[in-house]
């Protein structure tokens, strides 16, 4: 069956008839669904995401080689006050004291913490040198761990590695570093500062969440950023959680602003984006009603042609703002009526045969009201609404999300009326800033839904 988009008020009933079903639903189940989160990253030559790779599974021994048993006896042999040894790679064996001195030999990646089986508090840790990779949850909750130096080969930092390490103070990245997975730092409480070197590429969600961390700089090797989305929300980016944060820093040369970086920093006071950035993607700055200042290269305005995806609107005081004309089109055999801000797309359509009606309004290049665009594949009619719900509930009926079709502006100066015509399989909307053509519509048939979305005054 073909769906047509009814109007707001029908909209608005049946998805509040669907969530009270789902509540009752909820309610009287034994267990309540749990919320669908999703680990993704984005690539940030391309702007497209994937999911993200799960976490280590940890071993807790490796598989014995002569190599590794002699490499085993050594590590006793140089601490005959060690308490308990074993395998932590494999290339690499560990040993522990009783007051909490942890040894590790060898090289190569860790592949396991057998150490925190111990019970033992560790207070202080020796690395080896050919050290590549720390583990995930290497050493969460050694609380009684002020500092450790890590090795000038290590490139990996594993998901909550120091996690709950609240003692730790200072940490020097080494310059070989390229990837520090999620929640690397969660809860550092004591660390104070970190300097990412150049060599990063690859930064986890949350990754100094719960830190005393208050100003750091993206470095421009970064590649990839993960994020989590939750019901097709983004609640999670690299910086989520480092509430401490005020200044954030995205060095120059790096190509966007990744999505959900600076989620919910409700502290962040200062933001400088580069020059060489051509978008700032969804969600990047969402929650962050503390800004003060925001540069974008040397300028203290983001430019209008800057790309600014959705869930952005704490950046509104920094946008510059132009005005955009809005142009109407008519399709004589659908009678679908189409708009769009594009004059390259309105020539295709009107190469395609649609009649070209001319300027229909004038919209600002960005506001904190997005209007969103939609298509449905099966009668070809395109539809458009400020409402995300409305927006979500099509979607999920079978509609294309389209993306940001163009702006409302806050100031409401000049409203687009929307009518519906309750006959017609495609082209069922039509909005004007003509409240004759509103009231003519109106007395033919077409039923009125108010106001859709505001143009500015050319």
């Amino acid at each position: 069956m073909t769906y047509t988009a009814k109007h707001s008020r029908a909209l608005t009933m049946l998805i509040s008839a669907f969530a009270l079903l789902v509540l009752a639903i909820g309610l009287l189940s034994p267990q309540r669904a749990l919320a669908a989160e999703l680990e993704q990253t984005q690539d940030l030559a391309t702007g497209m995401s994937a999911p993200l790779e799960s976490a280590n599974t940890l071993t807790t021994s490796a598989q014995a080689t002569p190599e590794l048993e002699a490499l085993l006896e050594a590590q006793v042999a140089l601490s005959p006050e060690a308490v308990t040894t074993g395998t932590c790679g494999a290339n690499l064996v560990w040993s522990i004291t009783s007051d909490g001195v942890l040894v590790v030999s060898g090289s190569g990646a860790m592949t396991s913490a057998p150490w925190l089986q111990t019970g033992i508090d560790i207070r202080a840790v020796a690395l080896p040198t050919e050290l590549t990779a720390i583990c995930d949850g290497a050493f969460a909750g050694c609380a009684s761990l002020p500092s450790i130096d890590l090795p000038a080969n290590l490139t990996t930092i594993g998901r909550e590695a120091f996690s709950g390490c609240n003692s730790l103070t200072s940490l020097t990245l080494p310059s070989k570093l390229t990837t520090i997975k999620p929640m690397a730092f969660k809860d550092c409480v004591g660390l104070t500062e970190l300097t990412l070197p150049n060599t990063v590429t690859s930064l986890g969600y949350s990754f100094i969440e719960g830190t005393s961390i208050t100003s750091i700089t993206i470095p421009a090797s970064l590649k990839s950023a993960s994020y989590v989305r939750t019901d097709g929300v983004v609640t999670k980016g690299i910086l989520t959680g480092a509430d401490q944060l005020q200044s954030v820093t995205f060095a120059d040369g790096l190509s966007l602003v990744p999505i959900g970086s600076c989620k919910g920093l409700a502290n962040l006071k200062s933001v400088s984006i580069p020059g060489s950035a051509t978008k700032i993607s969804e969600y990047a700055f969402d929650g962050c009603k503390g800004l003060e200042t925001l540069s974008y290269g040397s300028a203290d305005k983001i430019p209008a042609e800057l790309t600014i995806e959705h869930h952005n609107v704490d950046l509104a005081p920094f946008v510059e703002v132009i005005v955009i004309p809005m142009h109407r089109l008519y399709n004589p055999n659908s009678g679908e009526h189409f708009y769009t801000g594009s004059t390259a797309e309105k020539n295709n359509v009107v190469a395609a045969g649609w009649r070209y009606e001319g300027i229909g309004w004038y919209a600002p290049s960005w506001s904190r009201t997005p209007v969103y665009r939609l298509y449905n594949p099966n009668a070809g009619d395109h539809h458009y609404t400020t409402n995300e719900g409305e927006k979500n509930y099509l979607v999920k009926v079978g509609w294309r999300d389209e993306g940001i079709g163009w702006y409302s502006d806050d100031a409401k100066s000049v409203p687009l009326y929307r009518q519906y015509n309750p006959n017609a399989k495609a082209g069922s909307h039509n909005f004007t800033t003509s409240l004759g053509e509103n009231n003519m519509l109106v007395s033919v048939g077409w039923r009125a839904e108010g106001i859709g979305w505001y143009g500015v005054k050319a």
